[in-house]
């Protein structure tokens, strides 16, 4: 998010070699930005019902636990999904 504003800026500025530079070093982290603020929610998300599971009084130890440890491989396999995605799009942009 910060690399794709710092490059409109740069654009905004009429530093347009300067931006294209910028642009071209930080190629993955711009392509990631619509994806790292959606992992972002979906993980704040998550974190709201971990908290919520931990202060609720109506569940036993055992139910607690299972939400949690349910809760706990959603963030899981979301940060894993997260590292492939990241993987892959620097594999097709050629690194940073």
């Amino acid at each position: 998010v910060e690399a794709n504003a710092t490059f409109k800026k740069m654009l905004s500025e009429g530093r347009r070699e300067e931006a294209v530079a910028y642009r071209d070093k930080n190629k993955v982290e711009m392509a990631m930005a619509p994806a790292a603020g959606q992992y972002r929610q979906i993980i704040g998300r998550i974190n709201t019902d971990i908290r919520r599971t931990q202060e609720r009084d109506d569940l036993t130890a055992e139910e607690k636990r299972l939400r949690l440890d349910a809760l706990d491989k959603a963030k899981q396999d979301r940060a894993d999904a997260f590292i492939r995605q990241s993987r892959a799009v620097e594999a097709r942009l050629g690194g940073g």
